[in-house]
This record gives C-alpha cells, structure tokens and sequence, in this order.
C-alpha cells in the first residue's frame, strides 16, 4: 500500500527537516504529493530544493487546508515551526488525515504556565480524537531508533535494569527554548527503555541568562519497575554537525557524522557501529504502524507534553526566582 503524503514546512531554514522527511516518505515507499509554505516565495524554493535533490515533484501551497482538500492526501507530516503545530494538527484531524508532527506536539510562549491538569485534559482530548477517528498521530522523535544500534556497541549497558539515562545534545537555539528543542528526545528515550513515567525533582544549571547557551537539566524519573536518574546537556552549536550522544548507565555512545554523505555512526571507546538514518527508521515505522491500522498512543503523547511543561516550568520558575 504506497500512502500519499503531504508535509507542512518543507523549505530547509535554520534546523528545519522537512526536506528530510519528505525524503524519508518517499524512501519508504510513499508518495509526496504536496508541500506548505508561509508563502509563494518559500513554496518556490521548496519545490525546486526537493525536486533538485530528491527528485520529489510536490504541487505547493500556502494553506494547509488547501492542500488536504485539492490532494486528499493520506498523512500530512508537520515540520513547521512548533508554534504553527496546533493549527495544523487541527486541520489535519477535521480532515482525518494520519499525522507524524514534529516534536514537541505543540509549544506555546504561555505553555509553561499553563496548569498541568489543563494541559494533560488538551492533549488527551486532541489525540483520543484522532484515535477515535481511526487515525494515527505521532511525535518524530528519533532517538529510540538508535538503540539497536546503541545495543550492539553496549550489549551489556543495561544488565540489571537501566538505573540511569544521560543525554548530550546540541542545539541552535538559547535559554529555555533549548529544553523545548531538545527534552523530547530525552524523554522519548525514557520512554522507550523505561516505560511511562513520572518527573520527579528537577534541577537545572546554566540559566544565566535568555541567550544562555550552555544548560544543564536533571531529574528523577519514576516508572513501574522503580526510579531512574536523568540527565541532559545542552550545549548551543550554529552548525550541523551538532555534538550529541547518550549514555545508558553510564556506557556513553556520540553520534559521529562524515561529511558530506552525512554518514552516521555510533562511536564508544575507540570503537564504532555504523548508524542507519534514525530518521528513515522512525519514518518506515510510522507508515508501518499506519498500514497495520496500529491506534494512537493517546497516553504517550500526553506524557511528552506533560512532562516537557513541568521541565520548562521548572526552569522559568528558576528564571523567575523567588516571589
């Protein structure tokens, strides 16, 4: 069954990766019929960046609606700005398309400060809707694509249960917004070696300032087996290739790329395994889990968002002081 797919941000600007994404349909078998932009100008160049690249030939529009409605496409990926994510994920439910949105599912300037109860009864309502529509809606988080990888490299890194989770990633972005841009991904690895948890007593270094670039953040995640310790380093890099890597129990992988193929690799104490595109993986997995008709993880999803707003709670809560 080859899906048509339309994705909303496919222009390549700053960290963008929605040409990324297109690609990685279209190697999954799909076809990428159409593609959004903030304008005419935009649309251009996005068009003829996938076409030149990828050889990808998507019609362009500046309206999402537009597009769902002149192409009927069967999954819309979001790749916008998280700021323009909640009007997309709301078209695409009206017209019940399946969606892979870029992490995290929607972030606001006034999210942090929104109630925990409120935030969890939004989400859990947008994604049981698209789950009672028969429709998939998922986060493109990527790293737990690396743990096969990971596995290989540290075949005993988890003997006896992973006690601890430690994350180093680098990106463009200052402040608070770094742990927007980045926590999703720790806690999409908690969640995929750990299971649903809680976040526990939060600590976080380095809010020196709103163009601080270097934050330290770290907090205990409880779970049904019992606690672990997570941590996570964010250290602002302009340009690809970033500095990342992660540790389980303290067995330390870094992500190596070769340029410019863009070749990956994990790499540990002078050895390497090489890394298949974690993008590609996540994507052929969600058009995989859309074919098999696998429902929406209405409970994941509202755990990301949840957790992601009292780690960035805690830090404007620091950032604030005492009142």
């Amino acid at each position: 069954m080859s899906l048509m797919v339309g994705v909303v941000g496919a222009r390549r600007v700053v960290q963008g990766i929605g040409a990324y994404v297109a690609r990685a349909f279209r190697t999954a078998g799909c076809e990428v019929v159409g593609l959004v932009g903030t304008s005419q100008q935009s649309v251009a160049a996005a068009r003829a960046d996938l076409s030149e690249r990828y050889g990808i030939e998507a019609a362009g529009f500046t309206d999402t609606s537009a597009l769902l409605s002149a192409l009927r496409p069967d999954v819309l990926a979001i790749c916008s700005p998280t700021r323009e994510h909640r009007p997309a994920l709301a078209t695409a439910l009206a017209a019940r398309v399946h969606v892979l949105c870029d992490k995290p599912l929607w972030w606001e300037s006034e999210t942090a400060r929104t109630s925990r109860e409120a935030l969890v009864a939004e989400t859990r309502a947008l994604a049981g809707a698209f789950a009672a529509a028969g429709r998939r809606l998922e986060l493109n988080t990527q790293w737990p694509e690396t743990l096969p990888c990971y596995r290989r490299l540290h075949p005993r890194a988890e003997a006896g249960g992973v006690r601890s989770v430690e994350m180093l990633l680098s990106p463009v972005t200052t402040g608070t917004a770094m742990i927007v841009d980045a926590a999703p991904h720790l806690l999409s690895l908690l969640a995929a070696t750990l299971g649903r948890g809680e976040v526990r007593d939060v600590a976080i270094t380095g809010l020196d300032g709103e163009d601080s670039g270097v934050l330290d953040l770290s907090f205990r995640y409880r779970h049904a087996a019992g606690e672990a310790h997570a941590a996570l380093a964010l250290r602002r890099c302009a340009h690809p290739p970033r500095p990342a890597g992660y540790a389980l129990n303290g067995c330390w992988a870094e992500r190596q790329v070769s340029l410019p193929d863009y070749a990956m690799s994990l790499a540990a104490d002078g050895r390497s395994e090489p890394l298949p595109d974690p993008l590609d993986a996540k994507v052929a997995g969600f058009v995989a889990r859309v074919v098999a008709g696998v429902p929406t993880d209405v409970e994941g999803l509202v755990e990301s968002q949840a957790h992601l707003r009292d780690l960035v709670g805690a830090a404007e809560d620091l950032r604030a002081g005492p009142r």
